[in-house]
């Protein structure tokens, strides 16, 4: 399984900062470049089938320059959680896992 790819600034925008649902969104920042991200990828891929009333998706930093500067990425891979006005940051397996089950409200 695989997560939706978020291609644009407008895209990211619509599903992401525009998002009009009290659904949890999990956004993977990427570079495909970068072993981290490469490593990660895989386990990411499978949260969507653990985690189903949750929206993941995928940006790559390298083609993505105005979602990068706009979230301010500093380095990949990063997942950020939104939720209406909520945003963490997290890069650690563990910490991704306990965040979404926190504020997708099923606890851990």
């Amino acid at each position: 399984m695989s997560c939706p790819s978020i291609d644009t600034f407008k895209e990211f925008e619509k599903h992401v900062l525009h998002f009009k649902s009290n659904k949890l969104v999990v956004v993977e920042f990427i570079d495909c470049a970068c072993n981290d991200s490469v490593v990660l990828a895989p386990w990411f891929f499978e949260l969507p089938g653990k985690y189903p009333t949750v929206n993941f998706y995928e940006v790559d930093i390298e083609d993505n320059p105005e979602v990068k500067n706009w979230e301010k990425i500093k380095k990949t891979p990063t997942v950020k959680l939104y939720k209406a006005v909520v945003s963490t940051q997290s890069t650690g397996k563990n910490k991704i896992t306990a965040a979404i089950a926190k504020y997708n409200g099923t606890g851990l």
